[in-house]
């Protein structure tokens, strides 16, 4: 009798399960007890590590203490000194732990050490590495011969000099590069320098679309083609602008954006004018192209020759800028302040430029002027 209650069936939602007896339940309980004691016991371990030796914040050390187990500190001890043995500050190493905390548990000598060695003997020294490896230390998850190696082997054949492939890499976004590189990235800058396009150009195409240079040798030729083709020209800036929009989308996306120019009126010749003067149009999406050609064209009354004389306004922001310049300039032109302004000029000047002619000349004028221009910009 007794041995036919200690296991009673019991049914939950749609599973029959054994419910054992009091000995089983008792053993169940003391070993989740034991569980979370242990798990408790590494989590404050962990805490205690990321804190004083890390020199972490309590509130950094509470959210990465979920993403690394620390039960060993050999390993981390290992890694932080290998950072302090470069040279690395130890608001760099902090920094490092905060953004990749799984670094402390990497191998220091045979994972860690050979890729800093490499670039420290590669002209960078440590306190430029520190500041480099601190901006994103995911470079050292990078694969030292198939990435880090060929990767700086290029810049240094494109940069002439140390000090100028430095300079690249050491700028914010510059280590995208590394993670960016591929084994076409020095056949597209030969396309490119054969195309007449200047280092120079070359050098932002890095800085802010690394990617872009990593694409398929064909396909990147292809694009170089189309874009003369277009009328871009080589030489200019808007060039690179230009390889960095058409290859950063899907050949269908790209042709979705040009019907929405065509539907508010735009031939493809006008299309491609404004495609030449400002690229960077495409990099809007549809419907925000749609909304800013809605808003200046039916809302605004701007023609296709406005359009095409200041593309810039089509993605600048319509609420830090488009409007609160525009209330500011209507304002004006309301209380016979101002007259004959060009709208587009407005919305195109540097901001000190914009705010020293419209703004601050008027302030007696219009009382408040200043504030409530801060405020559509949303500064107040």
């Amino acid at each position: 009798m007794f041995r036919s209650l200690s296991r009673i069936p019991v049914k939950l939602n749609s599973y029959t399960v054994s419910v054992s007896s009091n000995a089983h339940q008792y053993h169940l309980r003391i070993s989740s007890l034991k569980s979370l004691s242990t798990h408790s016991k590494s989590t404050n371990e962990t805490l205690n590590y990321l804190i004083n030796t890390c020199r972490l914040s309590q509130d950094s050390a509470l959210k990465i203490a979920s993403r690394i187990d620390i039960n060993s500190t050999t390993k981390p001890d290992s890694v932080l000194q290998l950072f302090r043995n470069y040279g690395f500050s130890e608001c760099h190493i902090t920094e490092i732990i905060t953004k990749l905390p799984s670094l402390l548990m990497a191998k220091s000598c045979k994972t860690l050490k050979p890729k800093l060695e490499f670039f420290t003997t590669n002209g960078i020294s440590n306190s430029e590495l520190g500041k480099i490896i601190a901006f994103d230390p995911t470079i050292l998850t990078r694969s030292l011969d198939n990435q880090i190696i060929p990767c700086i082997s290029l810049l240094k054949a494109f940069c002439k000099t140390n000090s100028n492939m430095i300079a690249l890499i050491s700028r914010k976004r510059g280590s995208w590069i590394i993670h960016k590189f591929s084994d076409a990235a020095s056949l597209n800058i030969e396309t490119l320098r054969n195309e007449g396009v200047p280092d120079s150009s070359i050098s932002k195409l890095f800085m802010f679309r690394p990617k872009t240079l990593s694409r398929n040798v064909d396909e990147f030729k292809e694009a170089v083609t189309e874009l003369k083709e277009m009328g871009f020209d080589p030489t200019s800036t808007m060039f690179i602008r230009g390889v960095a929009a058409l290859l950063g989308m899907k050949k269908e996306k790209w042709v979705s954006k040009v019907a929405v120019f065509r539907s508010f009126g735009l031939s493809d010749k006008q299309f491609r004018e404004i495609l030449v003067k400002q690229p960077q149009v495409m990099e809007s999406s549809e419907k925000r192209l749609e909304r800013a050609l809605d808003f200046f064209m039916n809302k605004m009354g701007w023609t296709v020759d406005q359009i095409m004389k200041y593309p810039v306004v089509l993605f600048i922001s319509k609420e830090k800028r488009v409007l609160p310049r525009l209330f500011v300039v209507e304002q004006l032109i309301g209380k016979g302040l101002v007259e004959g302004v060009n709208r587009g000029v407005a919305l195109l000047m540097t901001e000190d430029k914009f705010l020293s002619k419209f703004v601050m000349k008027f302030q007696e004028d219009i009382p408040g002027l200043l504030e409530m221009y801060n405020k559509k910009v949303g500064i107040l």
